[in-house]
């Protein structure tokens, strides 16, 4: 295997993880943000279960971002401040700190509604700041680890990934009445309800993107081996064991800290997100893997405008079942599955269009906050859908939301060569 296909194959397993991420991202977030909240039911098994997946899209994207930039940390082979990584990743994580400060910014309502141009919103430590903030923080660790202790990064980042996650039920329920508010918002979700509360402060998250990095150390270690079933194999065991044993692995740990108590290890519900994570991880590897081997053992060929017969005969089939009973679920898979092929094709749809859906996150994530939370323009774009739609709706103008991003994506990037970030 030649060096440049070895980069390719590790390219293809990030920008997959990355495009997975970012894509259920926006379609979570436009669903939370249309859908009418008579139709939030927890005790509908369809919408628990995307709730779910919901939840799990925030510890996948942290995740994803440790790992990318901990393999790539790790991937330059000079040591210590010669490392040009450094640098980059400074750099990267004070943009997203600035932008994620930038983005709390209402212009619209400035000059036309009359709102102070620094709101209580600029408090709040959000998706960007955490983040950049993070990858800031390991590039300290890995100075700190290169100069002063001699253990591998992976392994530091694990400790205090777990560190992280035992720390933050005892932060939780410290009284933070002598700092700035922002301060305190950086740290932890703030107890007080009455005020504006941060959604993603350093407790518990970046745990997630220590995690992250202790995956991006395993990959830079074993990068060949990363393309086997074996790696996707050994991930998913060990995804199966913390969400099974994740309990009994914070009572054991407990034990080493004595700043909290039992009680609170009660409330550490991260280490079970770790496992799902991993599990989400070594589905995407199991699939890269499978895909690339029936690729080579088999080629399949399709008439022409296949996607659109078959397209027209599930919608004849639901207007022949339309007047029997039938779960409102396969009408919807009936009508939405067609039509999201459709749009997918009529976008161009490729493996190289996905993946630079996944080379670009971040003018994505800007993106959508733009256009759904009126950010930083602050044109009330996201007003007009706000809790007004059924599921009908909500999801048609999911699949356009897609379909717009991926166009933008295709428009502005997919022509250009994208360094890894």
């Amino acid at each position: 295997m030649t060096p440049h296909k070895k980069h390719t194959i590790r390219l293809t397993f990030i920008d997959s993880l990355r495009s997975i991420a970012i894509l259920l991202m926006l379609e979570g977030h436009f669903i939370t943000h249309s859908l009418l909240p008579v139709y939030r039911d927890d005790n509908n098994p369809i919408y628990a279960l995307w709730k779910f997946s919901r939840g799990l899209t925030a510890p996948v994207f942290f995740t994803i971002s440790g790992l990318i930039f901990t393999y790539l940390l790790l991937k330059d082979k000079n040591k210590g401040f010669q490392n040009k990584r450094l640098k980059k990743g400074v750099k990267r994580g004070t943009l997203l700190l600035l932008l994620g400060y930038l983005l709390q910014l209402k212009l619209y309502k400035v000059f036309f509604s009359g709102i102070p141009l620094f709101t209580d919103l600029f408090s709040i430590f959000h998706v960007l700041q955490c983040i950049g903030s993070s990858l800031i923080l390991i590039v300290c660790i890995y100075l700190f680890k290169t100069y002063f202790l001699k253990i591998p990064l992976g392994l530091l980042l694990f400790v205090l990934g777990i560190a992280v996650f035992l720390g933050t039920p005892t932060l939780l329920n410290l009284e933070y009445t002598g700092l700035p508010k922002f301060v305190e918002n950086i740290l932890i979700t703030s107890r007080d309800l009455s005020r504006n509360r941060s959604v993603f402060p350093l407790f518990p998250w970046a745990g997630f993107v220590f995690m992250g990095g202790f995956l991006g150390s395993i990959t830079y270690r074993f990068e060949k081996q990363t393309s086997h079933l074996l790696f996707a194999g050994i991930l998913a065991t060990a995804g199966v064991l913390l969400i099974s044993f994740n309990y009994n692995l914070m009572v054991f740990l407990q034990r080493f800290t004595a700043f909290m108590g039992l009680e609170a290890i009660q409330y550490v519900y991260e280490m079970n997100r770790v496992g799902q994570v991993f599990l989400v991880i070594s589905t995407v590897l199991l699939l890269e893997t499978g895909l690339k081997e029936i690729h080579r053992s088999t080629s399949f060929s399709t008439p022409k405008n296949t996607v659109l017969f078959a397209s027209i005969g599930c919608w004849i089939l639901l207007l022949l079942l339309w007047e029997y009973p039938m779960p409102t679920a396969y009408s919807y898979l009936l009508f939405f599955v067609p039509l999201a092929l459709l749009l997918a094709k009529g976008v161009g749809w490729n493996a190289q269009l996905f993946h630079a859906i996944g080379q670009n996150t971040l003018f994505v994530y800007v993106a959508h906050v733009v256009l759904l939370y009126e950010g930083f323009l602050g044109l009330p774009f996201g007003k007009w859908i706000q809790a007004k739609l059924t599921p009908f709706y909500a999801l048609f103008g999911m699949l356009l939301f897609l379909c717009l991003f991926a166009l933008l994506t295709k428009h502005f990037y997919l022509t250009k060569k994208q360094a890894p970030l």
